[in-house]
């Protein structure tokens, strides 16, 4: 009875050892296959506002047709304000129209120059400045790169004085012109944006009619600003 038992069970495992090394040599099933995460891509179509801070530089020249005399200006001061418009994304291009706002109030006074009228000193002092222009970017996902084209606007009092006699003459006036500007935007958020830009602004002559033997003074200006602003887009 033993002798039956021990050669049952040795054929059992005889038996056995195939199956076990056909099951070991059986390929394992491949685990599931995961599906890529897309990232979305940002689209900076739509209308949004905000607001900047910044500084700007005015250049004025003054020249007078008298004595050949002239006053040359640089007036920095800082700028804040606002902006809104609106993007048209075509691809990786982006299209828009933009219009802002700032203050940027400072006066500037030169020294005494010699002139056919005297010693005369020239000042300026600008309130505000605004401009409308068109932008072209390229944008690579959050980041737009833009180029401005346009016009803008600037109120500038200019005046002559003499130490003597008080002020001679004044001209209170906004002057036009043509803007061109370069800057960068980048989405933080999917309605808040952070940018920062350059603007040049070529602005208009002004004459000013002198009360002294009738002479006209030519008031030349151009600005330049540096800006940074936020946007939230709608």
């Amino acid at each position: 009875m033993k002798r039956f038992l021990l050669s049952a069970t040795a054929v059992a495992a005889i038996l056995a050892t195939p199956s076990m090394g056909f099951a070991a040599d059986l390929p394992r099933a491949a685990p599931p296959a995961q599906m890529p995460v897309m990232v979305p891509v940002y689209n900076w179509t739509g209308f949004y506002i905000g607001g900047n801070i910044g500084y700007a530089w005015r250049s004025t020249d003054i020249t007078g047709n008298f004595l050949g005399a002239n006053w040359s200006l640089s007036n920095d001061r800082f700028m804040a304000g606002g902006q809104a418009g609106y993007n048209w994304q075509f691809g990786q291009f982006v299209f828009g129209i933009e219009g802002d706002f700032d203050w940027a109030s400072g006066t500037k006074t030169s020294p005494l120059v010699a002139t056919g009228a005297g010693p005369l000193q020239a000042s300026v002092d600008g309130n505000w400045v605004s401009t409308v222009a068109a932008r072209l970017g390229y944008a690579v996902d959050r980041v737009l790169f833009y180029s401005k084209l346009g016009g803008g606007w600037t109120r500038t009092e200019t005046s002559l004085r003499s130490p003597t006699l008080g002020v001679l003459t004044t001209n209170d006036k906004t002057n036009s012109g043509w803007l061109v500007g370069l800057g960068v935007e980048y989405a933080m958020t999917p309605n808040w944006t952070a940018k920062v830009e350059y603007n040049y602004l070529g602005l208009s002559d002004t004459k000013l009619a002198m009360p002294i033997a009738a002479q006209l003074v030519t008031v030349s200006h151009d600005l330049q600003t540096v800006k940074l602003g936020a946007n939230y887009k709608f």
